[in-house]
């Protein structure tokens, strides 16, 4: 669908340079108008960033700042085969130990169905919660030691926020949190991840506005505006 509306459309605001150079690839620069202005994410998480340390989410699942991790899983690949899902946790649950953490798991709808399926004992690192709204998610993540994920939206907040973020997956589109060394992607292997960490420990991540800078949609409407005047 985002291919096709790229080919009907006009006018294309682009999140990066990255995707600007995607478009060359597909041949869907010329005749078109393409501005790079950032994710509208970024304008959101810079208008919530300053209530999340005024959330009471810690208070309520008894954690402390930076001194857990932050887990979700929720793609096909990830979760709907009962086996590979159970081996991720069992992995989460000795990393858990290892790094003696807590693991705040919000699972999914779609993660749930399968998790019912599994018989499990002993997790005791993995702390399993149900979904949680916006504001309680993001403000867990931003007082999280790392993140780690399969989602994608997940790897751009984290790098807006400065958070550490580890993919649990074997790819990934948003490969410029790559670049700025504000995530790594490890696939589903056991070592590869407790480097990630490892690595994560002991670094600090700025912020990036490689996915924006707050000022987002105010840009499109400028530049909406601006066009609907030439005409």
């Amino acid at each position: 669908n985002r291919k096709l509306i790229d080919q009907l459309s006009d006018i294309l605001f682009v999140p990066t340079a990255f995707d600007i150079n995607n478009l060359k690839k597909e041949n869907l620069i010329r005749g078109k108008k393409i501005y790079k202005v950032g994710n509208t994410i970024s304008d959101v998480i810079k208008k919530t960033k300053p209530i999340l340390k005024k959330n009471d989410i810690l208070f309520k699942k008894k954690l402390k700042k930076n001194n857990y991790f932050l887990l979700t899983l929720h793609r096909p690949e990830s979760v709907d085969d009962s086996r590979k899902l159970k081996k991720l946790i069992l992995i989460f649950e000795k990393l858990g130990q290892k790094f003696n953490k807590k693991i705040v798991f919000p699972i999914h709808p779609r993660t749930q169905k399968i998790i019912k399926k599994i018989s499990m004992k002993r997790i005791s690192h993995l702390k399993f919660t149900k979904p949680l709204n916006f504001i309680d998610f993001i403000s867990l993540m931003y007082q999280s030691k790392i993140v780690l994920t399969d989602s994608g939206g997940i790897q751009e907040e984290t790098s807006l926020l400065g958070i550490p973020c580890i993919t649990v997956r074997t790819s990934t589109e948003r490969q410029p949190s790559i670049t700025k060394k504000t995530n790594i992607l490890t696939g589903y292997d056991y070592k590869k991840i407790r480097n990630a960490i490892k690595y994560f420990d002991k670094k600090k991540i700025k912020p990036s506005k490689i996915f924006g800078d707050g000022k987002v949609s105010n840009k499109i409407f400028k530049t909406l505006i601006k066009l609907s005047n030439k005409n």
